[in-house]
């Protein structure tokens, strides 16, 4: 009872002078529990479609709505439509029809009040793409429903792929991934960064194979560039790990890395760490009867 003296309090407010013994009309609305909206409306127009009067009705758990209409300063025929409607919060501006019934046409009689019966469900439903409710009662809710393909869904995006995207480009860095930011429509990676796959990374880091060519040979591993294992870089290839690149490699003082080997100098070899003239670096080099090295 409360309710529906709240939904006549709003509807005489705007269109009825409440004279006694005056006709009037009284409408339930029947909802779908699945039908995904926050306002009843119910809407009394002319002959014409122009709207002369409405009440609104915050929708809650219940199923049954009443409206109480008086003729007032109404003709003496009108006809009178439920709208279930969906917005940010309850009735509040602005509204998206969700569904409409079909109007009834009636002419109020003095001293007696009439009874309409409309039902709202979810069929012929339309489902709003961007209130987060499932309004047509097909399990799918705003973009994911393919009645919103294309539909804005608010913000200047649309429904592209069952979710809700910029039209083009990106509307904020909300719409990038990968640590990139929105910057005049485009998603890009910070300055010093750039994009790995979906990912920003350091602009110095290797994203694939393809960014290690300064040494041939070499992988990219992590984001940095290195040669396979057993290998090491030397100058602009990948080399054995055991393979000299330069003498400092060379276990002896004065060998040279020659094709990757370490190398005393013709006429030289190694002795006691270094690379020494001669044929022998101790006395067993000189055999049992050949005396001592020296």
């Amino acid at each position: 009872m409360k309710a529906l003296r709240a939904a006549l309090v709003a509807f005489i407010a705007t269109a009825c002078s409440g004279r006694t013994g005056e006709g009037g009309l009284l409408a339930h609305v029947d909802v779908d529990a699945s039908l995904g909206a926050t306002c009843i409306v119910v809407e009394v127009r002319d002959d014409n479609g122009a709207v002369l009067a409405n009440a609104k009705v915050v929708r809650s758990t219940k199923t049954r709505y009443a409206v109480g209409i008086f003729q007032g300063t109404l003709p003496a025929t009108v006809a009178v439509r439920a709208r279930a409607m969906t917005g940010a919060s309850g009735c509040d501006d602005p509204l998206t029809p969700v569904v409409d019934t079909a109007d009834q046409t009636e002419t109020f009689v003095g001293a007696t009040v009439k009874e309409l019966t409309f039902t709202l469900g979810c069929g012929g439903a339309s489902e709003t793409c961007n209130d987060g409710a499932d309004n047509d009662c097909d399990g799918m809710i705003d973009c994911a429903d393919p009645q919103c393909a294309s539909a804005a869904c608010g913000a200047g995006r649309t429904c592209q792929g069952g979710t809700c995207r910029c039209a083009s480009g990106c509307c904020s860095s909300t719409d990038c991934t990968g640590g990139q930011t929105c910057q005049s429509g485009a998603c890009t990676c910070p300055a010093g960064q750039k994009l790995c796959g979906t990912s920003c990374i350091s602009q110095s880091a290797c994203c694939n194979t393809g960014d290690c060519s300064s040494v041939m040979g070499s992988q990219c591993d992590g984001g940095s560039c290195s040669c396979p294992a057993g290998q090491k870089a030397c100058g602009s290839s990948c080399i054995a790990g055991s393979s000299c690149c330069s003498p400092t490699d060379c276990p002896a003082t004065g060998q040279q890395c020659v094709s990757g080997t370490c190398a005393c100098p013709a006429g030289q070899a190694p002795c006691n760490g270094a690379c020494a003239p001669g044929g022998c670096c101790v006395d067993a080099d000189c055999g049992a009867d050949a005396g001592t090295c020296s």
